[in-house]
């Protein structure tokens, strides 16, 4: 049921106990594509399936399963893939040639952030394996959180931020900034903190 121009995609993946750990990498020459797949967790006498959102890239999913699995397929319905190739889960996700348009820092949300009503959620996009330092900023330039100081693998990232300082406090309301650095790349976004 596709056409020209749909995904390519390779998969990979492991089971660990109770949890299926699925890893995916759009390879076609065009852009990446936000898509919803489904899973099919096949076991020997019972087949799971799920639905879930795959943004581009790479990126690794998990999933909940109660049963030793036989086999795993993506798109098990040839709904949406043009072409589809298991692989190595290992090999997946390695990535040493930089990709600079596939790095990027999303629109923060929700902006403005009301603290007790929801969290602040910042997307990011590495195009390789890099040292990330992700942090909040006031204003006035002083560094008010570190969300994140780690080597992460390429692929879409998501981080969550509860509006409180490095020392547990509230932030004050007002004008804040996300700073997304790396060793070949900077972003920033700018978001709203209400009370």
């Amino acid at each position: 049921m596709y056409r020209e121009g749909r995904p390519e995609l390779l998969y990979g993946w492991k089971q660990e106990g109770a949890q299926l750990i699925l890893r995916l990498q759009q390879v076609q020459t065009s852009a990446g594509y936000r898509l919803p797949f489904e899973l099919a967790a096949i076991a020997q006498d019972d087949t799971s399936r799920f639905v879930f959102e795959h943004t581009g890239g790479f990126q690794e999913f998990r999933f909940a399963v109660n049963k030793p699995l036989a086999q795993v397929v993506v798109d098990p319905d040839y709904w949406v893939l043009k072409t589809l190739q298991q692989t190595d889960f290992n090999r997946l996700g390695v990535d040493a040639t930089p990709t600079p348009e596939t790095f990027a820092l999303q629109p923060i949300y929700p902006n403005p952030f009301v603290f007790g009503k929801n969290q602040l959620t910042v997307n990011f996009s590495l195009g390789r394996s890099e040292n990330v330092r992700l942090a909040v900023f006031n204003a006035l330039g002083q560094e008010v959180a570190v969300l994140l100081a780690n080597r992460l693998p390429s692929g879409d990232h998501v981080q969550i931020w509860d509006g409180r300082s490095a020392r547990g406090d509230l932030t004050p309301a007002g004008l804040y900034f996300v700073r997304l650095q790396t060793e070949t790349a900077q972003a920033t976004r700018k978001f709203v903190i209400l009370r």
